[in-house]
């Protein structure tokens, strides 16, 4: 089943998630940069884990660059799907 993140309860928590880490992307502030935060991220993925899908403890603020970099294979994907390769 694939999680529906435009459901009024998932643009709760991630609301939540964003205003518990000041909307700074979390892995940033750990190498003493101040990125603001666009992404709510799931730790544990939503489709591998979906009783974590609302656990504040999975979700984690993140730049879109971080996030970019947590999803090598999505990015991968995208490449693919653009130039046919």
């Amino acid at each position: 089943m694939k999680f529906d993140y435009t459901s009024a309860k998932w643009k709760r928590v991630r609301l939540r998630v964003l205003r518990r880490d000041g909307y700074m992307c979390r892995e940033c502030r750990k190498y003493g940069k101040a990125v603001e935060a666009t992404v709510v991220h799931h730790k544990k993925h939503a489709d591998e884990y979906p009783e974590l899908v609302y656990d504040m403890d999975n979700l984690i603020s993140l730049c879109h660059a971080c996030h970019e970099k947590a999803h090598p294979e999505k990015g991968n994907k995208a490449l693919k799907a653009r130039y046919g390769k």
